[in-house]
Order: C-alpha cells, then structure tokens, then sequence
C-alpha cells in the first residue's frame, strides 16, 4: 500500500497502524517519490491512500493518477482530507467522479480498515 501524504507525523501515525494490521506500507510526500520509492522496490501497490492538499498546490487525485499511470488504473484508492472546506458538495462531487472515497480527518482506525477492506474485495 502507498501513502501519499505531505505530514511526516501523518505519515508515521498511518505507516504504523497499517503495519499493525500487517499491512505493507510505504509512506511518502509526494507522487514522485511514491514512483521512485516503487521503482527500486520493484513493486506495485496494491492500494493507495493519498491526502487531498499536498504540498506546491498538489492535490491527492493527481497523486494518485501519476502512481496509477505507471503501475495500472486498476489499483483500488481513497483519498482523505482534515480540510473541512473540502468537505463541500462540489469537491465531494469531483472525487466521485473521480471513482474513490473521501474520508474526513480525523479517521477512526476501524473506517480506515473496513474502508481498505472493502475496496480489496472490490472486484
């Protein structure tokens, strides 16, 4: 599973709670480094989970496009966001369209894993 998140504190809370869970994890800022970190891995996700505001104006969809461009459009995602603005009907909308979830920080530890477990078991 790739992390993509712009936070060191959000990344370390969510690598060991995954990790817990014997959920492989790798936690990232930015989609370059979740590519490049794969790359000497050589290793495809099986699951990404991206912030929605990341740094230098980027925002988790693109995130998780540019990892899906390289690894396949078929791996499962969920974006999340602490950013109440984004919670409105317009920025819901968009990542709907955009075929993933949005969960609101802060994320009870049983809405991350049925959320993971749910989009795992989707076909």
């Amino acid at each position: 599973m790739v992390v993509v998140d712009d936070n060191p504190m959000v990344q370390d809370a969510l690598r060991l709670c995954l990790e817990g869970w014997d959920v492989d994890c790798i936690a990232v800022s930015t989609a370059a480094e979740a590519l490049a970190v794969l790359r000497v891995v050589e290793r495809r996700p099986d699951l990404i989970f991206s912030d929605y505001n990341l740094n230098d104006g980027q925002r988790g969809d693109q995130a998780i496009r540019a990892i899906r461009d390289v690894h396949g459009k078929d791996i499962p995602a969920m974006m999340f966001t602490g950013d109440m603005t984004h919670g409105n009907a317009e920025v819901r909308g968009k990542i709907a369209a955009f075929g993933i979830p949005l969960l609101t920080k802060p994320i009870t530890g049983r809405v991350l894993k049925d959320t993971i477990d749910w989009l795992k078991s989707r076909p």
